[in-house]
């Protein structure tokens, strides 16, 4: 069995984020560090185990709506599944894992971009006025 590639990590434009029900589909260029964190923890699993426990996280890389790419998360172990090659597992580095961790929480949490800003008012204030109503030389 060929080992994974990878090269999910440098072709997806969006991902989606699963973590204990919150979901989150965001474009690449809206979490531009996050592929770092992806890559430092993904390239450990090389191996065919299973994860030990339940996947905390679930990250998946996508192209044009195409999955390429899933890596889910667990306590010490990370599992990779890239096109038509089998799961696999491996152990990263405990700071890859919270470093990881952390910018998934981050992207979560990023604040939702709405179609219609609202208008741009200029701010009106009393030295405005004041300087309207002032007497000139």
């Amino acid at each position: 069995t060929d080992p994974p590639t990878f090269q999910a990590l440098s072709q997806w434009n969006r991902i989606t984020i699963s973590h204990d029900g919150p979901t989150r589909t965001l474009a690449r260029a809206e979490v531009p560090d996050l592929n770092g964190y992806l890559g430092s923890a993904a390239i450990s699993a090389v191996g065919p185990r299973p994860l030990s426990t339940k996947p905390e996280w679930k990250a998946t890389l996508q192209l044009n709506n195409q999955v390429l790419a899933v890596l889910e998360v667990a306590e010490a172990q990370v599992r990779w599944r890239e096109g038509k090659t089998p799961p696999a597992t491996g152990v990263p580095s405990a700071q890859a894992l919270v470093s990881l961790r952390q910018a998934l929480g981050d992207a979560l949490r990023l604040p939702v971009e709405t179609a219609q800003a609202a208008p741009t008012v200029p701010p009106t204030g009393t030295d405005s006025a004041e300087a309207a109503a002032a007497p000139r030389p």
